[in-house]
This record gives structure tokens, sequence and C-alpha cells, in this order.
């Protein structure tokens, strides 16, 4: 079935074929639902609730469908997880279709960290779409790492949204790596004072993979901040489109914005589209936005084969070069040390 997708806020010239993504998507049959596993030892911290809603829901990335879960989980006043709470769900040959929503809220003064894992367990072809929908209150902060480990006959979909209060902070960690045709909405709303929010995303485009990206921050409040970093790689004849728009809204005096892409690109029949935004409707404000891609230099490459590496062994220090800088934010020292055998493994 076809779809159209990712809208940007403003439209850009047709001419670009930037402005949404025209997708077919082949959604499978389900025959039974997947597995869940949720592992924290900090459960008197926090209030989780499953539910198999049979409500359709109207999705920010463009899909409606019926949701397979609802997960709810509330992070209590004042409380802070030691540990990460992790998530995930499994993908089986009987069990290749999810529809699922995550719903965060984070109270006042609390500080708690999620990791959320897709995990094809065979190779089957598997669709999921995710809906992830926090709400940050009051001085709260809030850290989640979603990594899509499916296979790459699989298509993975992400819609997130997320709504800051005063003094609140969110922060996502993408990481992006394996599968067909990707898609991912990210949207937040920082609507009080000081509010701020971070997004780190690594991606690996590979094979004739379709990679698209829709971010975009609203900044309402006074001294509001929005950082957006992304990092790629593209291979073969893989497909990527990357739209960020920073919004600054009458009223956010002070305010801070910067978005930022660096895409390398390993072949020549890969593709590659950006479209940086910024939207201003207020004076008193500091925002950049920037986008560099390329190939890997010969002259580095050259330098590192000279100290007795192969080119395939060369160009991974180049790569992981690139990406150590998200790498590094990683605070689950487990998951970074996956995410770079999963980044090895696919370049």
């Amino acid at each position: 079935m076809k779809y159209i997708l990712n809208e940007t806020p403003v439209k850009t010239t047709n001419g670009f074929m930037i402005n949404n993504i025209n997708v077919d998507l082949d959604i499978p049959l389900v025959y039974k639902l997947n597995i869940i596993n949720i592992v924290s030892d900090e459960m008197d911290k926090i209030d989780i609730d499953i539910n198999k809603p049979n409500t359709n829901e109207t999705t920010k990335i463009g899909l409606e469908d019926t949701l397979d879960y609802e997960i709810n989980i509330t992070v209590k006043e004042y409380e802070e997880l030691k540990n990460d709470c992790i998530i995930e769900y499994h993908f089986t040959n009987d069990a290749n279709k999810l529809f699922s929503r995550i719903n965060i809220n984070a109270k006042e003064s609390s500080k708690s960290k999620f990791i959320i894992k897709f995990i094809s367990e065979d190779d089957t072809p598997a669709f999921n779409y995710l809906k992830q929908i926090n709400n940050v209150e009051k001085n709260a902060h809030l850290d989640i790492s979603i990594v899509a480990n499916i296979n790459k006959d699989s298509n993975n979909l992400i819609a997130i949204e997320n709504n800051v209060e005063e003094s609140g902070f969110i922060n996502h960690n993408l990481y992006d790596l394996k599968g067909n045709k990707r898609i991912t909405n990210y949207y937040t709303d920082l609507k009080d004072i000081s509010s701020s929010n971070n997004l780190n995303n690594i991606y690996i485009g590979k094979d004739d993979s379709l990679l698209d990206m829709n971010y975009l921050t609203e900044l309402k409040g006074v001294k509001t901040e929005s950082n957006m970093t992304t990092y790629g790689i593209l291979n073969d004849k893989a497909i990527k489109n990357y739209k960020s728009t920073i919004d600054f809204k009458s009223g956010c005096k002070k305010a801070f914005g910067k978005e930022y892409e660096n895409v390398l690109l390993l072949s020549d029949n890969a593709i590659t589209k950006s479209l940086p935004m910024l939207l201003c409707t207020e004076e008193d404000v500091n925002g950049s936005h920037s986008v560099s891609s390329g190939k890997v230099d010969n002259n580095q490459l050259f330098y590192i084969m000279s100290r007795g590496l192969s080119k395939s062994e060369a160009t991974k220090l180049i790569v992981f070069a690139n990406f150590n800088s998200l790498l590094k934010k990683e605070s689950n020292e487990e998951l970074r040390n996956e995410i770079i055998e999963l980044i090895e493994k696919e370049i």
C-alpha cells in the first residue's frame, strides 16, 4: 500500500523531492503478538501498565492502524533511577508485525533512562511501528535510547513526540543501523522557560535501503535550547533523506537552537538529500544549521593503510572517528559496546 509520510513543516521547491516520502509499505499479517521483556530493578520508583487496546491510532508519522501494545510508564516525583530500564520487543517467524506505543511520564524533578530495543530472532521480514510519547515535567530529566537490531529485509518506522515543561530536559539516542525501509519522525515542544532537548542519531544505509528522517523542534519558552545532531554512512545503493527544522516561536527570547548532519559516502551509487531549516518569529535568539557530506578522504585512507591496516580496516577506523562524538554520549557502557559491534558488522 502506498503512503505519503514525513511532511516538512514548510515546503521547499518540488524539484528537490524532499518535502515528503512516497513509499510502498508491505505490512505482513500477524499470527501472534510479540514477546515483550521489561527489565528494571527499581520498580518501586516507577509505575508500569501494559494494555492491548483496540482503538485506532492516528499517528504523527501519518499511519493509521490498530495498536498491538500500549505501555504507560510513570517515573514518580523526585525519584532517580540509578539503573536503566530496558524494554525489548522480539520478532519471530510467526510474530512479525508490531504496532506499539510507549508513553513515558517523567514527573517533577525525576531522573531516569530507558533503553528500547527491537530485535529480530530470525531472517523473517518484519514490520515495526513505534509511537513514543514523552511528557517531561518541571526539572525532570529523561534519557531514552532506541535500537533497531532488526534484519536487513525488515521495515522500521518510529514517531516520537516530546512535551517538555519548565527546566525539563529530554535526550534521545537513536541507533538506526539495520533494516530496509526506515522512516523516523521526531517532534519536540519546548513550551516553558529553560526547557531543552537533545537528539543524537547514528544511521547506516547499505544495499538498497531507504531512510527518511524528519525532525522538528518548536521553541516557545524563554531560554529554551535544542540540539539535534546526526552522523551517518551510506553504502551501495542506499537512499537517505534528512529533514530537520528548528522553529523559534514568538516569545522565546534568548533561545538557542542547533542542527547538524554529517554523512560519509562509501559508494558512488548512494544518494543523500538534506534539508536543514531555521524558522523564526522572534528576534533575540541564536540559531545555526549545517550539513556536511562527502567521500572518504583518499589521502587519509592512504596514510592509515601505510601503517599496516587493510582498506577495510582503515575505512572502519575513519567511520568510528566520525561516530565517536555521539557514541561517547551513550551513558550505558554495555549498550555502547553492543552498538559498536553492530556498526562493525554493518560496515
